[in-house]
């Protein structure tokens, strides 16, 4: 893992400490505890690739642990939204069957594990239809994916040279989820902005503790808001490419609908937003400049 990597997850780390001492701020608000669930969750996830990624790679577990993040990835997101929903419902019994965070997920024995996947699978797909008739955005080829996923675990018969592949798939996945961690954390920032009314020592603090916890935090260059055109819901998981012709940049969105890219050379750019059932949306001469933010909002067509 590179310096600035390591620096993010400390800084992360520090603006997770800062909001839980000051939840008395917060609670009841659905909106920072989701995020501040999601800053947890996200810095759990960076730490599991990094420990694949230290992993011996001549040892055949390191396969198998790949595998078990793919899984374990796939039943959180079916869990968070199940979470939202049973919360809304009143549903304790759902909401006490599959509130599980990250760690609950990827870390334990495989009996107990498999058999957290098969919940979140069995529950997901026995309140499928409810939730997506009370409109939250989650359907059958996702549900269905924790299940494949479960199975290809279960047979799986790792070996040397898997766990080789193993090695390199999370170096490569700690970056984008290091970035993943960076917009969830400035997320965080924008929704404390809303207590600037009724306590601006809150709002300094939350902002402080991640970027200065950064030691020469970045700037943020580009700020993406990506919506549906139709009903302006913001779109999470959007895949976003910033490009000046001789670097390129790779990216998501957040459940917020944004993304960010920080410390962007001076340029003339262009994007692109990508995503399942959108028709592709570009964009291009962007000017960057350093010490500015340029702020997009786009608004993706359904195809």
């Amino acid at each position: 893992m590179e310096d600035s990597e390591k620096r993010t997850i400390t800084a992360a780390e520090t603006q997770l400490a800062f909001a839980d001492a000051n939840n008395a701020i917060w609670t009841g608000d659905a909106g920072m505890q989701g995020e501040r669930d999601d800053l947890h969750d996200e810095i759990d996830i960076v730490k599991a690739y990094e420990t694949i990624q230290k992993n011996d790679n001549k040892g055949i577990a390191v396969g198998k642990d790949v595998l078990r993040m793919d899984v374990a990835k796939k039943a959180l997101v079916i869990c968070k939204i199940m979470k939202v929903y049973a919360k809304s419902t009143g549903n304790s019994t759902l909401l006490g069957e599959i509130g599980f965070g990250f760690s609950e997920l990827f870390y334990g024995e495989e009996e107990l594990l498999e058999g957290r996947w098969k919940v979140a699978f069995d529950r997901g797909t026995t309140n499928l239809t409810a939730m997506i008739t009370a409109g939250y955005r989650i359907t059958a080829p996702v549900v269905s994916a924790v299940g494949t996923a479960r199975t290809a675990y279960i047979n799986a018969a790792p070996s040397p040279g898997l766990a080789k592949v193993g090695v390199k798939t999370a170096t490569f996945n700690i970056k984008g989820a290091v970035k993943e961690l960076d917009n969830i954390a400035e997320d965080l920032i924008d929704l404390a902005g809303s207590y600037e009314g009724t306590n601006p020592d809150f709002v300094k603090g939350i902002t402080d503790a991640y970027r200065k916890g950064m030691m020469g935090a970045q700037h943020i260059s580009l700020a993406l808001h990506i919506v549906d055109d139709a009903t302006g819901v913001e779109l999470r998981g959007v895949k976003t490419t910033v490009t000046d012709g001789i670097t390129t940049y790779l990216g998501k969105t957040t459940k917020k609908g944004n993304m960010r890219e920080k410390d962007l050379e001076n340029g003339n750019y262009s994007v692109t937003a990508e995503k399942p059932t959108y028709i592709v949306y570009t964009q291009s001469a962007i000017g960057i400049a350093k010490g500015n933010i340029v702020r997009i909002t786009i608004r993706m067509k359904k195809i």
